[in-house]
């Protein structure tokens, strides 16, 4: 393992920590608050089901945000960046990717929530839990590498902000209109994805030099 990956795992760790305790403050809250979680799931639940009209929309935005999609769109952006030697910034997408993967895996199998039927759009049944929901952990783990990637690349990155954003309401509320989440689900995800991107993104700033030129640190 090389110094790089190693500097970055001691951002990966914290981050990954504080994001797993931000879905414990999240859902400490709903449990204390239960009557109102309930108003507020069936209330939004209802209310995005109520969108019939965008129903393709819909089943695009959630198979964006779902494991084939992810590998899809994450595996190409990995092998340009090592095919341009800029293995740095290669290894912090694989590590963001894993914690994408890491954080919602760990917190269903502690909170146990069950989901509110079970459906999903491509005709398969989930077998894991709902809270928090993947899909609203991964997809903004991959639009921070889409636009990380597009503001470095081509220095176009924070113009396609509004886009990614419009695209992340998308996935969030596909998961409601397929009621395979409630709508908690979906922000105790943002809660930890957000709460681990920004204390990752503080380490990939402070050390940016990785980053600069070809992405390989040079010898002293």
């Amino acid at each position: 393992m090389n110094r790089v990956v190693k500097e970055l795992y001691l951002w990966y760790i914290p981050a990954v920590v504080l994001a797993l305790l931000s879905t414990i403050v999240v859902y400490s809250y709903m449990s204390k608050h239960n009557l109102n979680t309930i108003y507020f799931d069936k209330k939004y639940t209802r209310y995005v089901q109520s969108f019939e009209s965008l129903e393709p929309f819909f089943y695009l935005s959630s198979w964006v945000g779902s494991t084939p999609g992810i590998l899809l769109a994450t595996i190409p952006v990995i092998r340009h960046l090592f095919n341009k030697r800029q293995v740095n910034m290669a290894w912090a997408c694989i590590i963001i990717s894993a914690q994408s993967f890491i954080i919602p895996f760990i917190s269903k199998h502690f909170f146990n929530r069950e989901r509110p039927y079970n459906n999903q759009p491509f005709g398969e049944h989930s077998v894991t839990y709902a809270f928090p929901s993947g899909h609203s952990v991964v997809a903004p783990c991959l639009f921070f590498i889409l636009i990380w990637l597009l503001q470095k690349e081509y220095s176009i990155g924070l113009l396609t902000v509004p886009f990614f954003i419009f695209q992340l309401i998308g996935v969030c509320a596909s998961r409601v209109y397929y009621q395979t989440h409630f709508p908690t689900d979906m922000i105790g995800g943002l809660v930890a994805s957000f709460v681990n991107l920004a204390v990752f993104g503080c380490g990939l700033y402070l050390r940016r030099d990785l980053f600069r030129g070809e992405g390989l640190v040079k010898k002293q």
